[in-house]
C-alpha cells in the first residue's frame, strides 16, 4: 500500500512511513479507509486525502495570499485580465464523489459527517461529479445552520453550498473561470458571484467600486483570479470583514487574537493606498480599537463572574445518529464542547479553555507570563 501511494505522490516510501509514525499522516477507517496529510510534505499540500480503498488522491486546497497593497498586486501579479469573484464568509469544503455518495472534506482534510449529511441529496452535484469523475468541487459552506462559522446571508439563511473552484482531484489543476461558470450553470449548481473579468489597466477602479459596495453590505470581500487560472488567486477583504474578524478574535483573545494582526496590517495599508483623510483614518482606528478592547474586556468580566468563554451553534432538524457522529468528530479533533438537545435542534457550545485559563490566571496572580 505504502509503495503504491509513494509512486503516485512522488514521495519516498520511507518519508510516508515516518510521517505516519509521527502523526503527520493519519489513517482513518470511516466512512471509508483513508489517510489525511495533516501537514504538507514535499509538493503535497496539507489537507490532502488518499482513499485507500480505490487509490483516489484528493489534493489539499492551496493557501491563498492576502492582498495588502492592491495596486501593486494588480501590476505585478497578474498578466492581461483579472476575474473578480466574491469571497463568502463560511467554511471551505471539497466535495468528492465515491461509490455513488457525496463526501464533504474540510480544509484540514477531515470528512465532516455533518456537512456530508447536509449535501447528501444534492442530485445536481452528484450528476456533475458522475459525469466528470476526475473533478472535485471546491466550495464555501455558509449560513446559520452549521457548527463552524454561523453567518446569515440574504441568499442563504440556513445552509448552502457555493462553488468557487472546480479542480482535478490528483493534479489539483483548476479549470478556467469562464468554463467553470458555464459548467455550473449547465448543471444548475450554485456558485459564488462573478462580478466581471476586467482588462488589467481598468481593473483597479472597478475592484475598488466592488469592494466599496461589499463593505457597505458588511460582506467578506473578493478573490482575484487569472481567468485562465495560470496565476495563483489572491484575496482582498473589506474593512467591515476585517473589523468583525478582529472583534471575534478578541472575544477569545488567547485562542485566536494573536493570528489577526494581518487584518490590522491590511487596514493600515488600505488607509495609505486609498489616501484616506485624517478623519476617515480616525474613524477606522476607533472601530478597530473598539473591536479589540470591548470584546476582550467583556471576556474578562465573564471569567471574573465565574462564566465560561464559549460560542454556541444551533443545528436544526438533525437526525440523532448524525448528531452523535458530529459530536464524536469534534471531540476527536480536541474541541471541548457541551451539547444540549432542545426539541428539534441541537445546541453545540464550543468552550475556549485557553482564553479562559489565561484570563483566570491573570485575575488570580496578576501577571501574564
Amino acid at each position: 500500500m505504502i509503495e503504491s501511494i509513494s509512486k503516485k505522490l512522488g514521495i519516498e516510501a520511507w518519508r510516508i512511513k515516518s510521517a505516519i509514525e509521527r502523526g503527520i499522516i493519519q489513517i482513518y477507517d470511516k466512512p471509508f479507509k483513508h489517510m489525511i496529510f495533516r501537514r504538507g510534505i514535499s509538493r503535497i499540500e496539507e489537507g490532502t486525502v488518499v482513499n485507500l480503498e480505490n487509490g483516489d488522491i484528493i489534493r489539499g486546497y492551496p493557501k491563498i495570499r492576502r492582498v495588502l497593497f492592491l495596486k501593486q498586486v494588480i501590476r505585478k501579479h497578474f498578466k492581461e485580465r483579472i476575474a473578480v469573484e466574491e469571497k463568502m464568509n463560511g467554511y471551505n469544503i471539497r466535495i468528492y464523489l465515491y461509490d455513488g455518495k457525496l463526501y464533504a472534506i474540510t480544509r484540514g482534510g477531515f470528512i465532516c459527517p455533518y456537512t456530508t449529511y447536509m449535501i447528501r441529496d444534492m442530485k445536481n452535484i452528484t450528476r456533475f461529479l458522475s459525469d466528470f469523475n476526475n473533478f472535485i468541487l471546491c466550495c464555501e459552506a455558509i449560513g446559520m445552520n452549521n457548527p463552524y462559522i454561523a453567518k446569515e446571508y440574504p441568499e442563504e439563511r440556513s445552509f448552502g453550498i457555493f462553488v468557487f473552484d472546480i479542480r482535478e482531484k490528483f493534479t489539483n489543476n483548476p479549470i478556467e473561470v469562464e468554463k467553470k461558470y458555464k459548467l455550473l450553470n449547465e448543471y444548475n449548481i450554485r456558485s459564488v458571484r462573478l462580478f466581471g473579468i476586467y482588462k488589467k489597466e481598468e481593473a483597479y477602479e472597478n475592484i475598488l467600486k466592488i469592494v466599496n459596495e461589499l463593505d457597505k453590505e458588511g460582506r467578506e470581500g473578493i478573490v482575484l483570479k487569472d481567468p485562465d487560472m495560470k496565476v495563483e488567486p489572491v484575496k482582498y477583504t473589506t474593512t467591515a470583514a476585517n473589523i468583525e474578524t478582529i472583534r471575534k478574535g478578541f472575544e477569545f483573545p488567547f485562542d485566536f487574537a494573536q493570528g489577526y494582526m494581518n487584518r490590522i496590517i491590511a487596514e493600515a495599508f488600505k488607509c495609505f493606498e486609498l489616501n484616506f483623510n485624517e478623519e476617515k483614518i480616525r474613524e477606522i482606528a476607533k472601530r478597530i480599537g473598539e473591536s479589540i478592547l470591548i470584546p476582550f474586556v467583556n471576556s474578562i468580566k465573564k471569567v471574573y463572574n465565574k462564566g465560561f468563554l464559549s460560542e454556541k451553534f444551533e443545528l436544526k432538524n438533525l437526525e440523532e445518529d448524525i448528531a452523535s457522529e458530529l459530536i464524536e468528530f469534534l471531540r476527536k479533533q480536541g474541541i471541548p464542547i457541551m451539547v444540549k438537545k432542545d426539541e428539534n435542534k441541537y445546541i453545540i457550545e464550543k468552550i475556549y479553555n485557553t482564553s479562559y485559563n489565561k484570563i483566570r490566571n491573570i485575575l488570580k496572580e496578576g501577571f501574564y507570563d
